[in-house]
């Protein structure tokens, strides 16, 4: 054969497979959020589980703003490469460039369409990369009919056309996929985001008594009374998430339950918004909205909690917040969209409500301080219930099965 010539197709698949196990490549993830939220914690967490187990390097596109700096050093402190990649013209060829001689591509879909998604998918086709996506969200599973005036369904379709193989977080998801987009259902694996129940765990008796007060007093100086009700949500500051309905219960409850106390955790673009509806509401030293913390301080505040809130308005599988509180035996109230039913199967698990629907959050909080008993009955069904479908370690393991399986493919 000449020296330039390119090997034909046996021998570029036999050289494919020497890939399977021992050699030494590049993986690439793709991430395109402008800010962080649960599918970007999944990333995190899968790359960094990449970097442990493979000889490969691991490597990260993303875009450059600013609101991701902090997962970027995160990211890069584990030994992922990351490159900060503009959706410009030249941002598009510099992703060509990157994702030339990539092993494998993996793709993480948490906006359904847009040039730069497109362009990748597109790229990894015309190299003859295996290409992987997770779709973090799907359009019709929460919309019911495309938002986009027709686009997005056209752009699954091509997504179908372009990518090796798909992980939906959801059976819902995958059912969509398969369903209204027409994807190859042999192609379509239902992979659970996961959380860690290590991390993530109930705490014990007296370590909950004392990070109580510590947590009350350094979030609300001179409330740290012992009989405070601890209701907490961690979420995206988003419409997404259903942030208003929390505060509308809150005002309906606000005279049946004097020591409830609303801790928000997260930021975003409707905190102005929250903020204002929390003061016209009279609500300011009820609601708190805590802002961003720490993986270790979410997880404190999930052990100290009493109560867990989630009343989104869509997600793209089961929240990962969810997974965490539930994890750490916390006792949860969610929102029965996209797929939440399959991590919650039945109301000893958690309990279940309309979305959109604040007097129904409100009876169902009501219903749940009221009742310590039940609360920590559920508390424990739900950490059995994570730990056996719902450990990020299954997903792991799951995730690079599904890798090799693409690498021995011919």
């Amino acid at each position: 054969m000449d020296a330039g010539a390119r090997p034909h197709r046996p021998a570029r698949a036999a050289a494919r497979r020497q890939h399977v196990s021992g050699a030494r490549g590049r993986i690439v993830l793709i991430s395109l959020s402008r800010e962080l939220g649960g599918a970007e914690l999944h990333v995190e967490r899968l790359a960094g589980y990449l970097v442990r187990e493979l000889d490969d390097t691991i490597e990260l596109i993303c875009r450059p703003d600013h609101d991701i700096d902090p997962w970027c050093r995160r990211l890069e402190a584990v030994g992922v490469r990351v490159y900060r990649v503009a959706p410009t013209p030249s941002g598009l060829a510099r992703l060509v460039r990157i994702l030339r001689g990539a092993r494998l591509v993996h793709l993480h879909l948490a906006h359904p369409a847009g040039k730069y998604q497109v362009a990748a998918a597109l790229t990894a086709r015309a190299l003859r990369r295996p290409a992987l996506m997770t779709h973090h969200l799907v359009p019709s599973a929460f919309a019911g009919e495309d938002q986009g005036g027709g686009s997005w369904s056209s752009t699954y379709a091509l997504y179908g056309r372009l990518i090796t193989r798909h992980i939906a977080i959801s059976q819902l998801a995958r059912d969509w996929l398969i369903g209204r987009y027409r994807f190859d259902a042999g192609r379509v694996s239902v992979i659970y985001n996961g959380t860690d129940p290590e991390v993530f765990k109930p705490a014990a008796a007296d370590e909950r008594a004392a990070l109580r007060p510590r947590l009350i007093g350094e979030l609300m100086p001179g409330s740290a009374r012992e009989d405070l009700t601890l209701i907490v949500t961690v979420a995206r500051l988003s419409p997404q998430k259903g942030l208003m309905d929390l505060v509308d219960a809150a005002k309906q409850l606000a005279a049946d339950l004097p020591s409830a106390r609303y801790i928000v955790i997260g930021d975003g673009e409707s905190r102005p918004t929250l903020e204002a509806a929390v003061s016209k509401s009279g609500l300011d030293q009820v609601v708190v909205l805590a802002g961003s913390r720490t993986p270790t301080e979410v997880a404190d505040w999930l052990r100290a909690a009493d109560l867990f809130v989630l009343p989104s308005h869509f997600e793209g599988g089961p929240a990962m917040a969810l997974m965490e509180a539930m994890a750490c035996g916390c006792a949860v109230i969610a929102t029965s969209v996209s797929g939440t039913d399959e991590l919650i199967p039945d109301a000893q698990t958690g309990s279940l409500i309309p979305a959109g629907q604040p007097a129904a959050l409100a009876a169902a909080i009501r219903d749940l301080v009221s009742d310590a008993g039940r609360r920590s009955r559920m508390g424990q069904r739900a950490r059995e219930r994570v730990t056996a479908g719902f450990d990020i370690r299954q997903s792991h393991v799951r995730t690079l099965e599904l890798y090799r399986a693409m690498w021995s493919a011919p």
